[in-house]
């Protein structure tokens, strides 16, 4: 979020834009077409539909909308259709992928943070008229984190299934808590 959200100083420019337009003319035409495919992801939240044994999954952001095949053997390997995926999808088409830091989360999140993030988009749009999902998530798509350490969250952790691979910041949350108390 920091490197491709987060608007820095005075002149309010995502560090990935000062990046491109410092080191774009000196990257070649595929980096700079991985670079353009980064500035224009966002944080979403997406559900897994199907998974393929050569490593796609088929995903509907259920947020901004749109359905995806996305290349990743390693979450394919972990996840099972009705889990969840927050993080950034990147590139459209053949190759499309999750960028590094993408969480699994268990399907019983889903209502929860989906009801979230359309209040607090309803919030946003208040102030920022006709703001359309991917505005709205590169801005705040934070909040789904923030939901994520909520005793709604946590109710449905309990309900969902314990397996290996499913992001729960709650521990480090907690142990964060406890350095700063001593």
């Amino acid at each position: 979020w920091y490197l491709y959200d987060y608007r820095t100083g005075k002149d309010r420019q995502r560090l990935v834009d000062l990046f491109a337009a410092e080191e774009g003319p000196r990257m070649s035409p595929e980096q700079r077409a991985l670079l353009a495919e980064r500035e224009a992801s966002y944080l979403s939240l997406y559900g897994i539909e199907a998974i393929e044994p050569v490593g796609r999954l088929e995903v509907g952001d259920l947020l901004a909308g749109g359905f995806y095949v996305i290349e990743d053997p390693g979450l394919a390997r972990l996840a099972m259709p009705g889990d969840l995926l927050l993080g950034r999808r990147c590139g459209d088409g053949a190759g499309a992928r999750m960028s590094r830091g993408t969480v699994l989360l268990p399907g019983a999140l889903g209502p929860g943070l989906v009801a979230a993030a359309k209040r607090a988009y309803g919030t946003y749009r208040e102030e920022h008229y006709g703001a359309l999902w991917p505005e709205f998530l590169r801005e705040n798509g934070y909040v789904m984190f923030h939901y994520l350490l909520t005793p709604e969250a946590a109710e449905a952790y309990e309900r969902a299934p314990r397996r290996e691979g499913y992001f729960d910041p709650r521990a480090g949350y907690e142990e964060m808590r406890a350095i700063m108390r001593r």
